[in-house]
């Protein structure tokens, strides 16, 4: 009988996001004849997934890093990594990739991932002279993935990893089906809202990443000229004293609606008019992903790696950053051209069903964690682009 690959991830936390949500399925998707799947994570979320995350097998390990030093934090990492024996560690985004891969090297261990799912960009913590120094070094002895070609070129770009040892796997995407008219109706009943609102959706954290000013800014431009329109954003709430301030200084206040973390977001999507995402940086959107899976036209800031995802004027629309006004007169289209905005929504539809599924992100998957123990991916020549 082939022996189960035992695999530990490492994470930062476990709060609703597009990384731990792609971790979260590909747990949950993993046949568990093959892999004994564990788990280890170090900063408590008020919206943490680890239930989820125990439903689906994963054995869970949790060290509070910021209740000790940081050296006793790192002996607890390398107790769990002894204890759980695994002979894989996959970590996921800089901080675990710096924690997870150090303690990982120091246990002896050889079959190492590191999972980038962010565009390394100047004036972050991850792009300081000794963040650098440490990746060049760890690189070395990491097998690296990304999720996109943006984020292996900034890879390059900070830490001179060659794009031809960056493994690129995009994400998949799924969702639950959902009544568009019951959705529509529901949704607007729970906001208060005329069953002829329009709404425009935009499905993000509260993170300076992703620019919420410019969707309240958006929303300004557009409910000055009518008053069909209700901007609507899903996602947890760390800016609020901020957003809600800025609403009241542009007038908006009530044509705009926080509605925080949702566990229904397919509801949401089936409801909206328009999908707006105002990110200025991104690795691979799922929020974008989705919205074009569940048919929603789409409005995006031409964030770096951006035509990864969205074909302008064919699967969506890219607008310049910090254009306000440009990303008004995009939504507004949308809204008013319906034979244009259905056109857009079902080739995003159609590709994403045809390019995100999970069967081809399990296979891949697969393939990377079966080979690197099976000893068929070099270290030092680790993967190769797509």
């Amino acid at each position: 009988m082939e022996r189960r690959i035992k695999l530990l991830h490492i994470i930062g936390s476990l709060g609703i996001g597009g990384c731990e949500k792609q971790l979260l399925g590909l747990c949950q998707r993993m046949d568990q004849k093959r892999f004994d799947i564990g788990l280890l994570w170090y900063a408590a979320t008020p919206d943490s997934m680890v239930e989820d995350f125990k439903k689906a097998g994963v054995k869970t390990f949790f060290v509070d890093k910021y209740a000790m030093t940081k050296a006793r934090f790192f002996m607890n990492m390398r107790k769990v990594i002894f204890q759980f024996a695994p002979h894989i560690v996959h970590a996921w985004q800089p901080s675990a990739g710096f924690w997870g891969r150090c303690a990982a090297l120091s246990c002896g261990m050889r079959n190492i991932l590191m999972s980038y799912r962010v565009e390394m960009r100047s004036g972050i913590l991850e792009t300081t002279p000794a963040a650098r120094l440490a990746e060049k070094l760890l690189a070395r002895r990491s097998l690296i993935l990304a999720n996109s070609r943006a984020i292996a070129e900034s890879l390059e770009r900070y830490f001179s990893i060659p794009q031809s040892r960056v493994r690129i796997i995009y994400n998949a995407v799924e969702l639950p089906a959902a009544d568009p008219a019951a959705a529509r109706r529901e949704i607007r009943q729970e906001l208060g809202l005329p069953p002829y609102q329009r709404i425009v959706l935009m499905v993000a954290r509260q993170h300076k990443q992703k620019n919420y000013p410019l969707f309240i800014k958006t929303a300004a431009e557009v409910c000055r000229r009518r008053s069909d329109v209700t901007f609507v954003s899903v996602g947890r709430g760390d800016m609020m004293d901020e957003l809600t301030g800025l609403t009241e200084a542009l007038g908006v206040r009530d044509s705009v609606r926080f509605v925080g973390i949702r566990h229904d977001v397919h509801r949401w999507l089936a409801a909206a008019d328009v999908f707006c995402f105002t990110s200025d940086y991104e690795g691979f959107p799922n929020a974008v992903l989705e919205a074009m899976l569940a048919g929603v036209p789409v409005a995006t800031t031409a964030f770096p790696g951006v035509e990864e995802v969205v074909t302008d004027r064919i699967t969506g629309c890219i607008v310049p950053r910090n254009d306000e006004k440009a990303m008004a007169h995009t939504v507004e289209t949308l809204l008013d051209d319906q034979a244009f905005a259905q056109l857009l929504a079902k080739a995003a539809r159609d590709i994403t069903k045809e390019r995100y599924g999970w069967e081809t992100l399990l296979n891949a998957m697969h393939e990377v964690y079966v080979s690197l123990v099976q000893g068929r991916h070099g270290i030092e020549q680790a993967g190769s682009g797509t």
